[in-house]
């Protein structure tokens, strides 16, 4: 089934980035996550740690369903997060849970 994805291009960098630090990380390249078949979360908040904004984008190796949205994390359902800078749009970190 054909689903479309709607996001605004103010994001596009972001996204592309954040895609981009996922693949070369550790734990794809280590086989430990398969890039694949991640399931991309991303919410338009801006959040700030140490003077810094930054938006999280998390890919969960689960599907985020209807039912466990409330509960879905990514030490929950495995997965990685990465936090780009919002002024820069440089990568932050990338972080997992399994």
């Amino acid at each position: 089934m054909a689903s479309l994805v709607r996001l605004d291009k103010k994001y596009t960098p972001f996204l592309c980035k954040a895609i981009e630090a996922v693949g070369s990380s550790d734990f794809v390249t280590s086989g430990q996550y398969d890039m694949e078949n991640f399931n991309l979360s991303f919410e338009d908040v801006v959040h700030e740690r140490d003077g810094v904004r930054y938006y999280t984008i998390s890919f969960f190796a689960e599907e985020v369903t209807a039912q466990n949205w409330m509960t879905a994390t990514a030490a929950e359902v495995g997965g990685l997060h990465v936090e780009l800078d919002v002024a820069t749009r440089q990568v932050i970190r990338v972080y997992g849970d399994r």
